[in-house]
């Protein structure tokens, strides 16, 4: 080990990242194409949050340096993976379990990605081939927990959480996934031991512990019709670790678009000719999963879960996400032949995951901040709108267990801003977009589940499929909050269910009140 490598490791040990980063630097200058060199320049990188831009220019030597070095291609789908390239990400994980048939690791980060990926099925069996290696491999027991809700074999995941729980009982995470495994009992041996041994060292351990343990304790007092202690302990959660809401940022980027698009922007500008994408967009917990389900039981119809493929090619372009002036540039400057090379990649991805359909549906409900960008690659795309009455759809993204991307539900008043900027940024879509925008109401799906089920596959251009009304028996994976509601018979109980959380609730009507000129 050099020198310079044992001056990188002691700062930082001893939390000087800065210094770390200049240690490890100059280690790579001094030893441009020394293995152990570039593999801790990229391991650095890869455990340090902000730092990993640096992994890539070290992990493309490396990996000309040792093309069939399991550990190499294994830390370059990791990278890929976290910067949000799957595809790129995949293509290294399979090399490196390929290539290390008998390393854990390497099925584990296979099982991975291809869970984010949507390849279920296939991440199932990666996930097997980890656990034959090593049967109690903890990591790879949580995304086989994790594919087998999205499957819907809840038991199977229920069981795959109690040897998690088994093992490593003070691991929260694991309370979290058992959570999603269906209904909860208070007599379940695993949420005694959580409420009485786990939660109040949890409170005292730290913000990110305690808010995990309330989280699923909020599941079990709604799970059991105890709405009130149930709202209070998400409360309680968004206290213990609260996220920062940007309302002023996300409204400024809402009105780069409202005011930098036109429809004059979109004549005459052809794109892809592929017609087979529909987008679903939208709120969370607005029935979109409903929806998805709904659709894939068509047997002319596939598709590719809450794909990142859309972001990964606004990246390509040079547009960051919710980068409202680089979006406005970005699209009126494209070129025909940049539209058709970026449409290409996206029908790639398509082709890939569900070749030979006719229609292939991307669930990714934050497209409908890149719906500019998708009108203009496929104009002959078509887009379906989930909507919720907002009040319940405002409640019940705020007593969801979401990730800081939706920090905007940390209270009720950022979360009725942020749906009045959804709106109105959907309505302007509305106007200037040539791409069809068919607006999906949860409570009329409800009502009359055959007749919007028909005039939704109407709207798709395609023929009547009666398959479309057996969702609760598709295999189709399901990979939000929703898989386990989603696979039973349409229930009513959703509708109006705010009214159970009224008392807490005045902040929230007052951002929407706009919506319900009657009163609320």
């Amino acid at each position: 080990m050099s020198n310079l490598i044992a001056q990188a490791q002691a700062a930082e040990r001893s939390g000087r990242m800065a210094d770390a980063e200049k240690a490890y630097g100059a280690a790579v200058r001094a030893a441009p194409r020394d293995p152990n060199t570039l593999l801790a320049m990229v391991q650095f990188a890869l455990r340090v949050p902000g730092a990993l831009p640096l992994a890539f220019p070290p992990l493309k030597t490396l990996l000309a340096i040792l093309p069939n070095a399991e550990l190499a291609h294994r830390l370059a789908a990791q990278a890929f993976f976290l910067m949000g390239d799957t595809d790129r990400g995949l293509i290294h994980a399979r090399q490196g379990a390929a290539l290390a048939p008998n390393e854990v690791e390497a099925h584990y980060i296979l099982a991975t990605i291809l869970e984010r990926a949507g390849l279920v099925e296939e991440a199932l069996g990666a996930t097997e081939a980890a656990l034959q290696i090593v049967s109690g491999h903890a990591p790879s027991l949580k995304v086989k927990s994790q594919v087998l809700v999205s499957l819907g074999r809840m038991d199977e995941a229920a069981d795959a959480c109690r040897r998690l729980q088994a093992a490593n009982p003070s691991d929260l995470t694991v309370y979290g996934l058992y959570s999603r495994t269906g209904k909860l009992s208070p007599d379940d041996p695993l949420l005694r031991y959580l409420e009485d041994s786990l939660l109040p060292v949890a409170q005292k351990t730290g913000p990110k512990h305690a808010a995990a343990a309330l989280k699923v304790m909020a599941k079990l007092r709604l799970d059991q019709g105890d709405h009130r202690a149930a709202f209070l302990a998400y409360r309680a959660a968004k206290a213990a670790d609260p996220m920062v809401p940007d309302y002023a940022a996300y409204r400024r980027f809402v009105d780069s678009q409202t005011t930098g698009f036109s429809r004059a922007d979109f004549f005459g500008a052809p794109g892809s000719a592929d017609d087979r994408p529909v987008f679903i967009v939208g709120m969370p917990r607005s029935g979109s999963t409903l929806l998805e389900q709904i659709l894939s039981g068509h047997g002319a119809i596939g598709g590719i879960g809450e794909s990142l493929a859309m972001t990964q090619i606004a990246r390509s372009a040079g547009i960051g996400q919710r980068d409202g002036g680089r979006m406005v540039a970005g699209v009126k400057t494209m070129t025909t032949d940049q539209a058709e090379k970026l449409g290409a990649v996206y029908s790639g991805t398509l082709d890939q995951m569900q070749p030979g359909k006719a229609r292939v549906v991307d669930k990714f409900l934050h497209n409908f901040e890149q719906l500019a960008l998708i009108a203009r690659l496929f104009p002959r795309a078509r887009v379906l709108h989930a909507l919720r009455d907002p009040m319940d759809n405002c409640v019940s993204c705020y007593m969801s267990n979401l990730s800081t991307w939706h920090s905007y539900t940390q209270d009720l008043t950022s979360m009725g801003q942020f749906y009045r900027d959804h709106i109105r940024l959907m309505d302007h879509w509305k106007k200037v977009l040539p791409i069809p925008i068919l607006d999906v109401r949860y409570e009329d799906v409800v009502a009359d589940t055959e007749g919007q089920a028909r005039r939704i596959i109407g709207f798709l251009g395609l023929d009547w499929d009666p398959n479309c009304l057996k969702f609760q028996d598709n295999e189709n994976k399901a990979r939000t909050l929703s898989a386990w509601q989603v696979r039973q018979p349409i229930y009513t109980t959703s509708v109006k269910r705010w009214k159970k959380y009224e008392e807490f609730l005045d902040p929230l009507k007052e951002e929407l009140k706009g919506f319900y000129p009657g009163g609320v």
